[in-house]
């Protein structure tokens, strides 16, 4: 039986109901049982709980970890221990990034900088008449999309408080507003409604960017916070619901009719916010819907998808993922904390996590396929010493009509502590014309699914 690789679920139910959880699709070793296996994502345990809450972004500068929770700026040392250095006002989404000895926070048209000691607000008039809405910074420059026109500006080399009237330009390929923009090698990636262009810093005096002669994208993006850099290139979701690469100046669609089809039904769209992190050799670009209150995933290593989610919510509760101090955090959307990222970790700040994995439809052109024996080569006997997840156990529901409905079978132990010849199999499982299995477990243990045996007659 072949295990799902990545989420894909269209309108039509029948056919396209495949669905991974909180796991994900690697490539199994050359002498593995099955050329993908499935494993569980890496849970987050808990380093500290900031005073403010929640979280909203943060950032690795000299070293260390700061963060904006509510409307106040910290610093964040190594053994959690929080530093109040300024309040940031507003509401908005919080927009971060850094230059050489400084960082920029940028929310609802008004910036602040932090030199590394003091955090001011930037009062220069020629700001603060046009405000921003979104920023990149690019050789130490700091670019800021001008709000409800097509024209971007910039600060003074290396000074982020700084504003020069004349420092400015208008993407003019399409009469189109800007959007957002991102910072990909060496040049600023303009996101317009309709469109995108890509400058060059070309130096010499006075406004130093140009627009490349050819770098002009008829594609356009649907929100400000849609965008991110990784893996030498930018991410972004356009303005017809679908997520796409920047391959030179193609707009490369790297989503598919599963995901489109669940975008399309969304409502709103326009607050989607994606960003990037690596881990464990993977790089992950995050789409979150927070009014629709989703997540999903693209794994740049497979070129696949799969859904996040905390238990009790519908989304992941990643507000931002940051590497510093040699470890990976990440902070909280319902709170003040930050978590570690941790391979080792199967849970969410204490919580439950939950990993989930819904096979396609089995089938044979409609004709009876009686299930009489299915075995699983799984993680087995890492139960720990007590507790929850001392006799772990994984639930099999099954579904006849294609994935519509699902009806629980009885759970199987995963082995405690030391188990390590236990197996995992059901059977006789009836006969359906139509079959789709869903795994999943909950219990603070590890989820790894080499490969699936399935007998049918």
């Amino acid at each position: 039986m072949n295990l799902p690789f990545h989420s894909y679920r269209t309108r039509l139910k029948k056919g396209a109901v495949s669905r991974l959880l909180n796991c994900y699709a690697v490539q199994s070793a050359p002498e593995g049982r099955a050329p993908t296996a499935i494993i569980g994502a890496a849970g987050i345990s808990a380093f500290s709980t900031i005073s403010a809450s929640p979280q909203e972004a943060a950032i690795a500068f000299n070293g260390a970890l700061y963060c904006v929770a509510a409307n106040t700026f910290y610093a964040v040392n190594e053994d959690g221990i929080e530093t109040s250095i300024g309040t940031i006002a507003g509401a908005g989404s919080v927009d971060i990034a850094k230059g050489v000895g400084q960082v920029a926070i940028l929310r609802d048209e008004a910036l602040w900088v932090f030199d590394g000691t003091t955090l001011t607000q930037v009062t220069d008039a020629d700001f603060t008449s046009r405000g921003a809405s979104k920023m990149a910074v690019l050789d130490n420059y700091a670019g800021f999309i001008e709000p409800d026109s097509g024209r971007f500006f910039i600060c003074d080399l290396a000074d982020f408080t700084v504003y020069d009237p004349l420092d400015f330009a208008t993407a003019e390929g399409n009469p189109d507003n800007l959007v957002s923009i991102e910072s990909n090698q060496r040049q600023f990636v303009l996101f317009g409604e309709d469109s995108i262009e890509l400058w060059d810093n070309v130096g010499g005096t006075g406004f130093p960017f140009v627009r490349v002669s050819n770098g002009y994208v008829e594609n356009g993006c649907i929100g400000k916070d849609a965008t991110c850099s990784a893996d030498n290139t930018v991410f972004w979701l356009d303005q017809d619901r679908i997520f796409r690469k920047l391959e030179g100046i193609t707009p490369r669609r790297i989503s598919n009719d599963g995901c489109e089809q669940q975008w399309q039904d969304y409502a709103t769209v326009s607050d989607a916010k994606a960003f990037s992190y690596v881990f464990d050799g993977h790089t992950f670009v995050v789409v979150q819907f927070p009014t629709e209150e989703a997540t999903w995933v693209y794994d740049i290593n497979t070129g696949e998808w799969h859904e996040r989610a905390s238990y009790g919510y519908d989304d992941w509760r990643a507000a931002w993922v940051v590497k510093a101090y040699g470890r990976t955090f990440v902070g909280d959307t319902e709170s003040g904390n930050i978590g570690e990222m941790d391979a080792n970790t199967h849970s969410e700040w204490g919580g439950i996590l939950s990993r989930e994995a819904t096979t396609g439809t089995i089938q044979n052109e409609s004709r009876w396929l009686f299930h009489d024996r299915m075995e699983l080569d799984l993680e087995v006997g890492q139960g720990i010493e007590s507790g929850q997840g001392s006799d772990p156990e994984i639930m099999l529901d099954i579904s006849n009509d294609g994935g519509r409905t699902f009806v629980a079978k009885s759970n199987r132990d995963l082995g405690t502590a030391g188990q390590f010849n236990k197996r995992v199999w059901w059977g006789p499982l009836g006969r359906s014309r139509d079959r789709v299995y869903r795994f999943r477990v909950t219990d603070p243990v590890p989820f790894s699914i080499q490969a699936a045996r399935l007998d049918v007659r």
